[in-house]
């Protein structure tokens, strides 16, 4: 079996892959390592291409004040999903090499949307779940309350106000997951003001014979 989360950032994808690990026994791996590692052999002259969001943190020095007054909530959010895409040949290969040696696995990241799900679902066994923080009051609220350790909001965010503009994309973000999952059956969780309560949902589901093809 693979279990393969996927939906917005900030919407606790990790949280649910540890947990669901340390329950299930089943290795995980987040495809932001993937990106890393297959962005090391892109060719420069097809890198702005394949990784946007990559090329457009460096033009803004790392920094989110920057990126989110230079760029809408819509077009970050587009240029998440113009990179996301690049990975898709890679995350299939991952799960055919893992399948053929009958390994499971967890893969949890923002690259996984709806339509790969589907169309891994023709093939190989999987169980999927999606999750996002679509009331941007509360992505807010989430974003001002953490203590994770490196978080990309809080390290690369100097100014204050930038942090209602980084909500608002997760929110936007979070309502397009939601669109193409219920187009495709899929199993959505809004994990809002309860974040635990969330993960729990999203890792019952998971566990259970629900997680193979679902809609809420």
């Amino acid at each position: 079996m693979f279990y393969l989360i996927g939906g917005t950032p900030r919407a606790g994808k990790t949280t649910i892959a540890k947990r669901l690990s340390g329950e299930l026994g089943v290795p995980w791996i987040s495809t932001d390592t993937i990106e890393t590692v297959v962005s090391e052999y892109v060719p420069e002259d097809k890198y702005a291409e394949l990784f946007p969001k990559g090329v457009v943190r460096k033009e803004t020095n790392q920094s989110n004040d920057l990126m989110y007054s230079k760029y809408s909530a819509d077009e970050i959010k587009t240029l998440y999903f113009r990179q996301a895409a690049t990975l898709w040949d890679a995350l299939v290969k991952f799960i055919e090499c893992e399948f053929r040696y009958e390994h499971e696995y967890i893969l949890e990241g923002y690259h996984i949307p709806p339509e790969l799900v589907v169309q891994l679902q023709e093939t190989y066994p999987i169980r999927s779940v999606f999750v996002g923080r679509e009331n941007a009051t509360e992505a807010l609220e989430a974003i001002l309350q953490s203590t994770q350790k490196g978080d990309w909001v809080l390290t690369k965010t100097q100014n204050k106000e930038t942090f209602p503009k980084i909500a608002q994309m997760l929110s936007v973000f979070s309502r397009d997951v939601r669109i193409e999952a219920e187009k495709r059956d899929l199993h959505y969780i809004d994990i809002g003001a309860d974040f635990s309560k969330g993960v729990n949902q999203a890792v019952q589901f998971l566990k259970s014979e629900d997680g193979v093809r679902h809609t809420l």
